[in-house]
């Protein structure tokens, strides 16, 4: 929606480009094409979309339908 468009401009604007030295990025979307696109723009501008800490993970588990797997990218 534009409503969330502008959000979302208003994040980046106020967040800045992603520093690559940075620990990277944790991807979530609802849909798993989306993560991948994003994924595949950030391996080209050498952002890291590092694994998921082993307590973050336990937490995804106890909080995520079974059906749904815990991940980065998570959708």
């Amino acid at each position: 929606s534009l409503e969330e468009l502008i959000v979302t401009a208003d994040l980046f604007a106020r967040l800045g480009p992603v520093p690559t030295g940075a620990g990277g990025l944790a991807l979530v979307a609802m849909s798993g094409g989306m993560c991948e696109i994003v994924n595949d723009l950030a391996e080209a501008e050498g952002v890291a979309v590092p694994a998921l800490a082993d307590a973050t993970l336990a937490q995804l588990r106890q909080t995520l339908p079974p059906l749904a797997t815990p991940a980065n990218p998570l959708d």
